[in-house]
């Protein structure tokens, strides 16, 4: 099955940080993510589902027993994924959290054999940009989506 148990655990100043695979069996909690959605995540990313029919992976990221965000890895190609990533709470942000997630799913992508690993990110949010960058992402397109809003696209070569 696609949805296999993925666990990655990191401990770090007394800080337990883990990705777990999202499944029906814990889908429920995903729902505190609506109300934190409409009132300030939305500023930042355009959805905070994957595309169900696409998804080749999706997980919580979870610190000390509490989901503060997610992470998923959309199939484009037969080469190519896409990232989608956000921490839900400011006070998790700025933590490294995000960068742990998307090392490791980088990695699963290419023990998996992609070649590729794509994003979109708002050209308004800055610190995301860096940390792409800073990960080995590279700009690859800038263009405003349907919604009136000014996105950069961004490429890893794995």
């Amino acid at each position: 099955t696609k949805h296999l148990i993925f666990v990655i655990i990191k401990i770090l100043r007394g800080v337990v940080m883990n990705l777990t695979d999202i499944s029906d069996d814990n889908i429920a909690d995903y729902k505190k993510f609506e109300q934190l959605y409409s009132e300030n995540l939305s500023m930042y990313l355009s959805r905070i589902y994957p595309d169900k029919k696409s998804i080749e992976k999706w997980c919580y990221i979870n610190v000390n027993d509490e989901n503060i965000g997610s992470i998923w890895l959309e199939k484009v190609s037969e080469n190519t994924l896409k990232l989608g990533v956000f921490i839900a709470d400011e006070k998790y942000r700025n933590k490294g959290y995000g960068t742990f997630s998307i090392k490791e799913m980088l990695n699963f992508a290419k023990h998996s054999k992609y070649e590729i690993v794509t994003l979109n990110v708002r050209i308004t949010n800055h610190m995301a940009i860096n940390t792409y960058q800073n990960l080995g992402f590279r700009k690859t397109n800038q263009y405003v989506k349907n919604n009136g809003i000014e996105v950069i696209s961004m490429i890893y070569e794995l």
